[in-house]
């Protein structure tokens, strides 16, 4: 093994190796540090409501920069994923509960698009999924919800075909949450303008979900919101 180590293939690979950690790292910091400094600050602690708080202060009350500021954030909560998905999570629902207000809805429609992409992005990925189930599956209601006020369509259709995606893949771990997220989902896509815009991500939804619902583990955990998605 340590002949293997000193070879020039071994040493090309440990060198590329190192070459891609490297660049990731530069990635990451260089994400985080374009944010103002308290908001950094925020972020790098991994508090939902520090985040939050930061964002409100830094905007002043604008919805145009409450946006600006949620979708830097959302980003570089996508930056956290690969070695601290709580955090990551965490940041991610800051940005989110952000952009909920009509105010910032209406006045920036694509920078709240954009971190309801991110968001959803994060909910999704097995790291999160697996590291925190219970928060993941906050995340992606809270998301579903803010993609619902946008009035995008197509966007609510794919939200909830990711989020009800979650809630098979947490289904062990959380039945309850499953159960009701993937309640939630049916809900997004139940209106005619949605199913219309998306077909087959509203029939994702639909189908995921009835597999949900039949599953024992779910009908035990909460027969109610079972019920609801049948």
């Amino acid at each position: 093994m340590q002949i293997l180590s000193r070879t020039p293939f071994a040493r090309l690979v440990i060198a590329g190796l190192a070459l891609i950690a490297a660049s990731a790292s530069f990635a990451q910091s260089a994400s985080v540090n374009s944010l103002p400094p308290a908001l950094r600050a925020a972020v790098l602690s991994g508090n939902a409501n520090q985040v939050q708080q930061a964002i409100n202060a830094l905007s002043a009350g604008n919805p145009q920069q409450t946006a600006a500021l949620a979708s830097q954030v959302a980003n570089v909560a996508q930056s956290l994923l690969a070695t601290n998905p709580q955090a990551a999570l965490a940041v991610a629902g800051a940005a989110v509960n952000a952009v909920q207000s009509t105010a910032v809805t209406g006045s920036s429609p694509q920078q709240v698009e954009a971190v309801v992409t991110a968001a959803a992005r994060i909910f999704v990925s097995p790291q999160a999924q697996q590291v925190a189930p219970t928060q993941a599956a906050a995340l992606a209601t809270a998301t579903m919800q803010v993609a619902q006020s946008t009035g995008n369509s197509a966007l609510t259709a794919n939200v909830a075909a990711q989020a009800v995606s979650t809630a098979e893949k947490i289904l062990a771990a959380n039945p309850t949450a499953a159960v009701q997220l993937a309640s939630t989902a049916v809900q997004a896509v139940q209106s005619t303008t949605v199913q219309n815009s998306s077909p087959q991500a509203s029939l994702e939804v639909a189908t995921t979900a009835a597999r949900i619902a039949v599953n024992p583990t779910a009908q035990q955990a909460a027969p109610t919101a079972v019920a609801s998605i049948a």
